[in-house]
C-alpha cells in the first residue's frame, strides 16, 4: 500500500501559523520512514511550533511509525510548541487508544477544533 502527505501552512492569528500535515493511505514498514523522513526535514529547517496532524484519510500506521511520531511530538514539545491529531480515522484512532498516544497528545474532531486548540495554547 502506499502512503502519501500533502502539507500547508495557515495563519492562525498575528502571531502563530501553524504547519498542517495531512496523511493518506497506510503508514508500514515500507511508507512509514519516507514519509516521518518529509516531516523531520520540514522541521529541522523551520522554526514552526505549531502543527497539526489531519489524519481523516489515514487507514493504518504501524508501531514505527507511531514511535516516529511520538518522537516528533517531543520534539516539538521542546520547541515550546504544540501537535494535535486532527479527525483520526476510526481504524487508525482504534490502535492509538489502544497504545496510549490519545492520552499525551491532544485530539480534536475536525481541523477547525485543532486550530482553535492551537489558539488556546501558551
Amino acid at each position: 500500500m502506499n502512503a502519501e502527505i500533502s502539507f500547508s501552512t495557515e495563519k492562525l492569528d498575528d502571531d502563530k501559523k501553524v504547519a498542517i500535515f495531512s496523511f493518506f493511505g497506510e503508514l508500514d514498514e515500507m511508507t512509514g520512514d519516507d514519509i516521518f523522513q518529509k516531516i523531520n526535514a520540514f522541521f529541522e529547517k523551520t522554526d514552526e511550533k505549531y502543527f497539526i496532524f489531519h489524519l481523516k484519510n489515514l487507514e493504518y500506521l504501524n508501531s514505527k511509525s507511531i514511535g516516529q511520531m511520538i518522537d516528533l511530538y517531543r520534539k516539538i514539545i521542546g520547541r515550546g510548541g504544540k501537535l494535535v491529531l486532527a479527525e483520526i480515522s476510526e481504524n487508525v484512532l482504534d490502535i492509538l487508544d489502544l497504545v496510549g498516544v490519545t492520552r499525551v497528545v491532544e485530539t480534536a474532531e475536525n481541523l477547525e477544533a485543532a486550530k482553535v486548540a492551537l489558539l488556546e495554547s501558551e
